[in-house]
């Protein structure tokens, strides 16, 4: 009985610092139209600039209490209160590119063009140099190294992480 109850113990407590080590530096998006970003972390701070999208992929860089500092696409920093952040990820095609090809599979002949700084999801999978992705309503595969919203060595496949959580909840 005890060693259930420290394996238990264990995959909770790796579970928790594996998210505290993620949430060191992550990519989040803005949660709703008009969020006003501010030079400081308070709403005492002047407005910086304003989100007008929700939706907008975001890296938080620091945290204050309930504020995050955030950095977007252009390299503009700002401080967000956290409820104005969404875990839903985003992404956006890079700017320096002339177009960017969804592949039906990765590596097969492309089936549509993206042009740069359009807004994409993430569908469920990302690994290695391809990304599975949604872009002006077609879906498709699409290179990592085209997109911003994503870390170099990040792997996310959201059909597994639901899957661990279940598992998870229902250790307990």
């Amino acid at each position: 009985m005890k060693n259930i109850f420290w394996k238990k113990t264990s995959i909770v407590l790796l579970s928790l610092l594996a998210l505290l080590a993620q949430a060191a530096t992550q990519f989040m998006s803005i949660k709703s139209n008009k969020v006003n970003a501010r030079v400081g972390p308070g709403t005492n701070y002047p407005v910086s600039f304003v989100f007008l999208k929700a939706g907008e992929p975001v890296e938080v860089i620091a945290a204050f209490n309930s504020w995050r500092q955030i950095k977007d696409i252009d390299g503009d920093t700002a401080w967000v209160h956290v409820s104005l952040l969404s875990s839903k990820r985003s992404i956006i095609i890079k700017e320096s590119l002339i177009n960017a090809f969804l592949f039906q599979f990765p590596g097969k002949r492309h089936s549509a063009s993206v042009e740069p700084k359009v807004r994409c999801a993430f569908l469920n999978y990302c690994y290695k140099e391809w990304c599975h992705v949604r872009c002006q309503g077609h879906k498709g595969w699409i290179a990592r190294d085209f997109l911003w919203g994503i870390h170099d060595n990040e792997f996310i496949d959201t059909s597994s992480v639901k899957m661990y959580l279940k598992i998870l909840g229902n250790l307990w």
